[in-house]
């Protein structure tokens, strides 16, 4: 059996699938699986898909769009492997990305997440930005609760470890930013480091509104993870974990409506 399961997720992706499959299959690390997941594509995602031929590849097609969160909790349930990463149908990995994250997690059984540092790029993959990230885990657990520490399409996490949270994305955050909570959650209850070199391409899509930077819903959204994190420190769970919103729906009422689910 492979180390890693490397998934996938992929709606509507046609115009990048290939790049971002290709940028996996190249890697030095080669002991993974890749599990390609069409989550009810409207265009030429799956015939894109299928163009490759390997052996590392497993493909999984849903007929109807079910949305990142609950396809990604059915699948990681599948998954066999020491290690899992969800990672983006449109961005682009560095050849050595995979080898030098494992490496880390290899030699630190303690480490249950590891991220790193990234590239911002545009459609047509000129770079706009490069956004370090930490790779001191008390900082990293300072710092969460001031903004996110963690690119969630970087991280590979350690399988038995994100197993132990009660949930992998949780399903109020099912509309954007389930990884940031999942990563706060993560960082709550293991070290989590980085790699401080930026070995991962983010393509900044202008179609895309789960990737418009400072707006003030995305602020708001931020908030309230850190709130939950908070709580979670201060008193062992937080609103979701006890199935109390009325504090969350308060946020949503004063924004216009439901942020996250």
């Amino acid at each position: 059996m492979p180390q890693l399961t490397l998934i996938m997720p992929a709606f509507n992706a046609a115009p990048f699938i290939e790049e971002a499959i290709g940028s996996l299959l190249h890697q030095t690390f080669t002991d993974f699986e890749l599990w390609l997941v069409d989550d009810g594509s409207t265009d030429a995602t799956r015939a894109k898909m299928n163009l490759f031929q390997d052996n590392r590849i497993k493909r999984f097609y849903f007929n109807e769009n079910r949305g990142r969160v609950v396809s990604m909790n059915e699948m990681v349930q599948l998954v066999e492997t020491d290690y899992v990463s969800i990672t983006d149908a449109d961005d682009v990995s560095h050849p050595s990305r995979l080898q030098k994250q494992m490496t880390l997690l290899n030699q630190k059984p303690e480490v249950a997440m590891c991220g790193t540092s990234y590239w911002a790029m545009d459609e047509n993959g000129r770079l706009i930005r490069l956004v370090s990230l930490s790779d001191d885990y008390a900082h990293i657990r300072e710092a969460n609760l001031v903004m996110p520490q963690f690119h969630g399409p970087t991280t590979i996490f350690r399988t038995r470890m994100v197993r132990e949270l009660d949930e992998f994305y949780r399903l109020y955050f099912r509309k954007n930013m389930a990884d940031t909570d999942l990563a706060a959650r993560v960082i709550d209850q293991f070290p989590s480091v980085n790699l401080k070199e930026p070995l991962y391409y983010y393509r900044i899509l202008r179609t895309s509104v789960s990737r418009r930077e400072f707006s003030f819903r995305f602020a708001m959204i931020d908030r309230t993870i850190i709130h939950l994190s908070k709580q979670r420190r201060t008193s062992g769970l937080d609103s979701l974990q006890k199935s109390d919103t009325t504090e969350l729906e308060k946020i949503c009422e004063r924004v216009g409506g439901c942020l996250c689910g």
